[in-house]
């Protein structure tokens, strides 16, 4: 192998890897529009959340969850 394909072999193999890194590191990433949108369904989840937890223990739900717990014995 001459000197000029040694060359142009290490300058190759420098670009494919600098694409393939590139590639790699811009893969994962959100754009703003997709975290902005990913956040809005966080905040209407966790006031899904709120709600069923104040459901869950509300006086009324909790009496009435006796009250079968005691017909079923």
């Amino acid at each position: 192998m001459d000197v000029f394909a040694f060359v142009l072999a290490i300058v190759a193999l420098t670009i494919v890897g600098r694409i393939v890194s590139k590639y790699l590191g811009n893969r994962g990433q959100k754009t703003s529009g997709e975290i902005d949108k990913l956040l809005g369904r966080v905040d209407v989840l966790t006031q899904r959340v709120q709600v069923l937890e104040k459901i869950v223990t509300d006086d009324s739900h909790r009496l009435k969850k006796d009250i079968d717990e005691l017909e079923a014995n």
